[in-house]
């Protein structure tokens, strides 16, 4: 998303957030439910997490301008879904799913969620063939974010394993910015960067010595 630019609104993208919420988490019991019956024969693990974050600023007066920055809130909220479903051969299916319904009291940090400077990892990767609207819904002061960030197979055999999917990919290592890793998935002010973003690859690892 370039600097100034909006999100763009699909028809029927706006309404009331807390009633996709509670329709989401209908189809995940639901889900959680039937497990049992699709993990016949499998090893089946999942776990997940929540988590909050209230941030808060003060006015800023810019200097020799009339305009300033109005005082605002902004609580960030997140639910993970995690699961792993190990088969009786060599190879197993990894799926993460994540909601961050986000509250603004200024409703114009509301239409440019999720672009530059924000403090968000929204799920939006230029890697990925086909992906979800981000946006799952919104009005004045909700917008509801959503992620289908892992969603892949993985084969291991003794001479290496092959990963087909959405799936978690870095370049090098650094402490805090890496220049060499060409996925990076974070702003430098993120905050929730438990887990990278996922990218669609074919990826196959093997040990050279």
């Amino acid at each position: 998303m370039s600097a100034g630019s909006r999100r763009c609104r699909l028809p029927g993208s706006r309404g009331i957030p807390g009633v996709k919420l509670r329709a989401i988490v209908a189809v995940l019991a639901a889900v959680l439910a039937g497990l049992p019956k699709v993990a016949q024969g499998l090893d089946f693990n999942y776990s997940g997490y929540v988590k909050s974050y209230l941030l808060l600023q003060d006015e800023v007066e810019i200097e020799n301008s009339p305009e300033e920055i109005p005082a605002s809130a902004q609580w960030q909220n997140a639910a993970r879904f995690m699961a792993d479903w190990f088969t009786e051969g060599k190879g197993n299916y990894q799926l993460h799913y994540e909601v961050q319904p986000v509250y603004y009291t200024d409703p114009k940090q509301a239409e440019q969620a999720g672009g530059i400077g924000s403090t968000l990892s929204v799920g939006r990767n230029r890697y990925r063939v086909k992906d979800l609207d981000p946006v799952l819904g919104e009005d004045d002061h909700w917008v509801v974010f959503q992620n289908l960030d892992r969603f892949n197979y993985q084969y291991y055999t003794d001479s290496g394993d092959l990963t087909v999917g959405r799936q978690v990919s870095a370049f090098g290592s650094a402490r805090f910015v890496n220049p060499t890793d060409i996925f990076v998935p974070f702003n430098i002010q993120t905050h929730n960067q438990e887990y990278r973003v996922g990218i669609d690859a074919v990826r196959y690892q093997a040990e050279l010595g």
